[in-house]
């Protein structure tokens, strides 16, 4: 991870299906259907990709349950519904106008326009 991000980013987990969410984004962005400025991407660590000490990657991979799933469950939960209150609820006028960015919006080939500020 250190050399694909030039020593930008730490790896603590997979997160390949939100890369395959994103990229299909970013093509609907790129032909001016959507906006990406308005993506939040909600994760939780569920399946954890190494074995936990004392066991073999055998007995992780297809005997022992991770135990990631329910509590990443929860926490998605515990995190997404004051963010879909917020919008929905709360302060949907704020949301419909949008709200600008502070940050780079985008890949980091800059498909988006702009420059990006990492990697």
């Amino acid at each position: 991870m250190s050399l694909v991000t030039n020593g930008s980013t730490i790896y603590c987990t997979t997160a390949s299906e939100d890369t395959a969410s994103l990229e299909a984004l970013m093509r609907g962005a790129i032909a001016k259907k959507l906006d990406f400025a308005r993506i939040i991407l909600l994760r939780t660590a569920v399946n954890f990709d190494r074995q936990h000490a004392g066991i073999t990657v055998q007995q992780y991979k297809w005997e022992d349950n991770s135990g990631g799933f329910l509590p990443g469950l929860r926490n998605l939960y515990i995190g997404g519904i004051p963010i879909v209150k917020d919008i929905v609820y709360d302060n949907w006028k704020t949301y419909k106008a949008g709200i600008p960015a502070t940050n780079y919006i985008g890949d980091v080939f800059g498909s988006l326009g702009g420059v990006p500020d990492f990697g």
